[in-house]
């Protein structure tokens, strides 16, 4: 305690001296660097944000030699600060410094006394950065800094960030703890998944800064990704909550919503591609029969398409946002009960986007369907206009179908 006091005045002594003479002497110069740097590795957590920038800043101003070991180790003060600051902006900070001034020795890894090992300082200032990018996107390094970032960025094997959405949230078992991980999508269909830590809000929002952030489906962040991956997919060094909008990155869609699995919490959707999509985890309840807007959500390789419910439709709205087709009927059975329908348009088939399915131009429908809605029986040629898409039938296979007659 006494050595920290001790440090503390011969600091406080030296900042005097320099605010009033400003000595010239180069050791005296450096003894004062020195001293700048210790109290800042040493106490940068209960300096305070303000004393902390004053002191940094007060550093630069003595214009030391670079590259050189006291540069280097006021670098790592400055990462320490950024740790535990938000609002200390690190990215002008290293434009100063300069990133063509680490040496080589600043690539390699640290050792302890006992033999632990610690990330170089390069790879520090990497973390760190990425971090800071996330969270003032509009600040940028001078070209030469961002070159040699770029190296150490690429050494570490992280990715510039990206918008993903989170799709699921799944508890899994992992040792003897329970654990939550988010899946996340890009517009792209990359995948990652993470442990929810991993996605924190951003610390400059100064709105509810000290509520506790919780993760939710349909929350945008900005990611940056690890470049290893695994059967689970990519995984995320650091997500950010995003500030923008989710229909500001992703695409949205008209949706007709089929059936709702009570038991699973699923809402399955449908939209006029004849894209079936499954909505979960949202805090919505809408209902069989009407329309939504909504995010698809479609990875490149898992086959689990999810929809990010955004709003309801009017329900006089919804057809014709949707989608109509018009159907000419070819044949009727009441024997069978059903009759036989051709689209008006054959040059436009139904087909599901993105697949090598078959297409229809044509389609059966029970008469139930219209005696179960006090419909008449259309008779054949008669001109229908209606809502379908491609659904799977019990045999496993695909066919239009149809979910709702209009006039």
């Amino acid at each position: 305690m006494a050595e920290e006091v001790d440090i503390r005045v011969q600091l406080n002594e030296l900042m005097t001296l320099f605010a009033e003479a400003k000595p010239t002497d180069s050791k005296m110069r450096e003894h004062y660097a020195w001293i700048i740097c210790k109290v800042l590795n040493r106490d940068s957590a209960l300096l305070g944000s303000v004393q902390c920038r004053r002191l940094l800043a007060e550093y630069m101003r003595l214009d030391m030699e670079r590259p050189s070991k006291l540069h280097s180790a006021m670098l790592a003060s400055a990462v320490k600060v950024a740790s535990a600051y938000s609002d200390f902006h690190f990215i002008p900070f290293i434009n100063m410094w300069g990133l063509e001034n680490l040496r080589d020795e600043d690539y390699e890894q640290q050792k302890n006394n006992e033999g632990k090992v610690f990330p170089s300082l390069a790879d520090r200032v990497g973390r760190t950065y990425v971090t800071a990018s996330l969270m003032r996107p509009d600040e940028k390094l001078s070209d030469i800094s961002q070159k040699k970032m770029d190296g150490i960025i690429v050494a570490m094997g992280l990715h510039k960030p990206i918008p993903m959405v989170v799709s699921r949230i799944v508890e899994m078992t992992s040792g003897t703890r329970k654990v939550r991980f988010a899946s996340l999508v890009a517009v792209d269909g990359t995948e990652a998944t993470c442990e929810l830590h991993s996605l924190m809000k951003n610390p400059t929002v100064e709105s509810n800064a000290n509520v506790r952030h919780f993760v939710n489906v349909g929350q945008l962040y900005d990611v940056i990704l690890k470049e290893k991956s695994s059967s689970e997919g990519r995984k995320v060094f650091l997500g950010l909550l995003s500030q923008k909008r989710l229909d500001e990155v992703f695409p949205c869609c008209i949706g007709y919503v089929e059936h709702i699995d009570v038991e699973h919490r699923h809402i399955h959707i449908y939209d006029n591609q004849s894209r079936h999509f499954v909505s979960s985890g949202q805090k919505v309840s809408p209902k069989v029969g009407q329309y939504v807007k909504f995010v698809p959500v479609v990875p490149a390789k898992n086959k689990f398409k999810s929809a990010i419910i955004l709003s309801y439709v009017v329900a006089s709205d919804g057809p014709t946002m949707f989608g109509i087709r018009e159907l000419v009927v070819t044949y009727i059975n009441k024997e069978s009960g059903y009759i036989s329908w051709d689209l008006a348009d054959k040059e436009v088939p139904i087909v599901e986007l993105g697949t090598e399915e078959p297409t229809f131009t044509g389609g059966y429908i029970p008469t139930n369907f219209f005696v179960e809605r006090n419909i008449p029986i259309p008779e054949v040629g008669r001109k229908l206009k209606a809502i379908l898409f491609l659904k799977r039938g019990k045999n496993l296979n695909k066919h239009p179908y149809i979910v709702q007659v209009i006039g």
